[in-house]
């Protein structure tokens, strides 16, 4: 009875000690920041949720994006991401009084965390309170979980990660239970988690597709049994019973469409399979299995079904495939490659350890097989894509608790081999203790070599990350939001490149043409040939779709400006250096040959020469005359030239000089009208 106990107070108190750490971690943002999301996609997850309690439901059109046409939210954001932080807000104001955005701010820090519980009573489920402890620890506290969890980023990831977390801790419960009836009602509830996953976060395909994987590997090898069919074939089929129901999900038919086409063929194949392995014994069953699988994928190629990956899931399935010129996704910082190294850094030890052994030892448990390729897929996932680490780390980081139930199992072999050692030198009348203390040598350097040493190291470099984690506005845009709300009228179009979309549309309620959701290449490639071309491109661009103001950028901070300008205290001149965002606003104006982010030698060397030259005495960088005449240059340099035809500052915030290492840079913020 003491024992149960004992093991019921390591429970909670490993538990909360995961998630208070993990809480504590992601709420340093705001000592640095103060009570701000980050000034990205958050700002339109606010404005969703904000929209959902005033109103009842989910708005149908957002009127201030990507004008002219605008779009339908509810059909092209996570549903339930606003539903669920909608309730929780009414739930925590019931309780405590808080505005919203300050518990949108706060939401992720406090959300995130709870992961901790699905994944240690996975990992006691298999190895034990041991294995469950440092696992838990290592991965709540590692920056591949973190960097997309902090306070201030209300994002999907916070809600889906748990939720998906749930759902492989249940299938997994479900594949191991005995009675059949039991495996039904955790792949059931297994299923309702993944179902919520995929109304919050398109990485939900994570599981979507690891499952029918897995199967479709268990007949190959004949290992499939009825309870596998069940507990891995049983989730996907409610994400496709939701998909019928959810906005987000029927608009782009995931019941039917290239994305389930897999899961569909599996799920017939494994019907089949089970079919002839009970009644049919005589024919091998992956015959009609393999039959039924192709039949499915020529049914749906037949119907026209198939149609081709979007550029951002196919960068992510295949990171090297070279997208078509001129494409939006390479250009977009979350979509650049991802590095495991960076992100995951001292914690790969122990993860390395532990998914290597499990890989020697996974064919004599189907769990294991499940855990280790589940684990190598979301890890290639998060090395091509930057923003999949935090999707990586809790199917990862099963390999801490492997490595640990290894070492918990040599301890206690080396504890029982010291009490015998200690017996039989205790009957010759000597001391035991130095053959004792030499048996444990071996288990405690493992101890701090390979778990404490790499779980602090990795909880310390994730504390200093978080600390700089910047939020809010950079410095000056407020102004620029006062003054866009109090010299224009309701209704105002505002030309901008497309990372200040949801800037605009939130902070000063002003209409723009694109913004982060980037659903319209076409009209981003529109302006950034405005942007990059001559002053009558702009001013085409800005006749047409009725707009008043473009905004350049030029604060050289996080996230940068478009063009990153110098100024030389000693001689007092301007330079204007070959970095920032006009090399994405070039690239995806088709004016370069070569991708300045694929190919950044041949750009160098052709792409580059065109609009920077280099004196080779002096070793200074000067732009071409082909750069100087370009919209985004002209009024880029408008506080300081009077070169532009058709546009005249309206209102600049800044210059102001700001000290860069041993450079100085120019920070403002141009707001530009046409000419009267």
């Amino acid at each position: 009875m003491e024992k149960k106990y004992f093991n019921i107070i390591f429970d909670v108190v490993s538990l909360l000690a995961s998630y208070i750490i993990g809480v504590y971690l992601r709420i340093l943002p705001i000592f640095t920041y103060g009570v701000h999301l980050t000034a990205d996609d958050p700002l339109i997850h606010y404005w969703v949720t904000k929209y959902l309690l005033e109103n009842g439901r989910l708005p149908t059109y957002n009127a201030l994006a990507w004008h002219p046409w605008g779009y339908d939210p509810e059909k092209v954001l996570p549903d339930l991401h606003y539903y669920i932080s909608a309730y929780l807000y009414k739930i925590v104001t019931t309780i405590h009084s808080i505005d919203l955005y300050t518990f949108v701010v706060l939401m992720p820090a406090f959300f995130a965390p709870l992961v901790v519980i699905p994944l240690y009573l996975l990992v006691k489920e298999l190895w034990g309170r041991w294995p469950a402890f440092f696992t838990s620890i290592g991965v709540i506290t590692s920056w591949a979980y973190m960097s997309r969890t902090t306070a201030g980023f209300f994002r999907h990831e916070q809600i889906a990660i748990p939720f998906l977390t749930a759902s492989f801790y249940l299938t997994v419960k479900s594949m191991r239970e005995r009675d059949l009836w039991k495996s039904v009602v955790l792949s059931g509830f297994s299923g309702l988690f993944l179902a919520v996953s995929a109304g919050t976060w398109a990485g939900f395909r994570q599981l979507y597709d690891a499952y029918p994987l897995m199967l479709f590997i268990f007949m190959l090898f004949r290992r499939a049994e009825l309870k596998d069919v069940i507990s891995l074939g049983l989730p996907p089929v409610y994400v496709l019973l939701a998909s019928i129901s959810i906005p987000s999900l029927s608009s782009r038919s995931v019941l039917i469409s290239m994305e389930s086409t897999f899961v569909w063929a599996v799920l017939v194949a494994s019907i089949l399979y089970t079919i002839f392995q009970k009644y049919r014994k005589e024919i091998d069953a992956r015959i009609p299995a393999a039959g039924g699988f192709l039949a499915v994928l020529l049914f749906f190629f037949l119907t026209g079904t198939y149609a081709p990956l979007t550029g951002r899931l196919l960068r992510v399935v295949f990171p090297g495939v070279k997208l078509p010129p001129g494409n939006v996704v390479e250009t977009v910082a979350e979509h650049a490659p991802g590095s495991v190294l960076g992100y995951f850094n001292y914690l790969l030890i122990p993860i390395a350890f532990g998914l290597s052994l499990m890989a020697w030892e996974m064919w004599r448990d189907k769990t294991h097989i499940f855990i280790v390729i589940n684990a190598i897929i979301s890890l290639y996932f998060a090395e091509s894509i930057t923003r999949l680490p935090p999707l990586a780390a809790p199917f990862a980081g099963l390999g801490i608790g492997y490595i640990t139930m290894k070492i918990v199992e040599l301890t206690k072999s080396r504890a029982e081999s010291a009490k015998r050692i200690s017996k039989l030198l205790s009957r010759k009348g000597k001391s035991s203790r130095r053959r004792i203390l030499s048996n444990f040598m071996l288990p405690t350097l493992l101890i701090a070599l390979l778990l404490i040493a790499p779980i602090f190291a990795s909880a310390y470099l994730s504390y200093e990350a978080s600390r700089t984690y910047p939020l809010g506005f950079e410095e000056g845009w407020e102004k620029v939001f006062s003054w866009l709300k109090n010299n224009t009228k309701n209704g105002t179009v505002v030309v901008s490149w497309w990372d200040y979309g949801y800037w605009i549309q939130l902070g000063a309620s002003r209409v723009t043409l694109a913004d982060g959701l980037t659903i319209n290449s076409s009209q981003i490639r529109e302006i950034a040939y405005a942007f990059s071309g001559n002053e009558e491109d702009m001013l085409d661009l800005m006749m047409r779709y009725n707009a008043s103001y473009a905004i350049v950028n030029v604060i050289p901070m996080a996230g940068g400006g478009e063009i990153d300008i110098g100024y030389d205290i000693v001689n007092k001149r301007i330079s204007i250096e070959p970095t920032g965002k006009w090399q994405a606003i070039f690239w995806i104006a088709q004016r370069f040959t070569y991708s300045p982010f694929r190919d950044p030698y041949d750009y160098y060397r052709y792409d580059l020469q065109k609009y920077f030259t280099i004196d080779q005495t002096e070793q200074v960088v000067y732009p071409t005359r082909i750069f100087l005449n370009t919209t985004l240059c002209k009024m880029a340099l408008s506080p300081f030239t009077n070169s532009s035809i058709y546009f005249r500052p309206a209102y600049i915030w800044g210059p102001v000089i700001v000290p860069l290492g041993r450079e100085y840079k120019l920070a403002y913020v141009v707001v530009a009208g046409i000419k009267e």
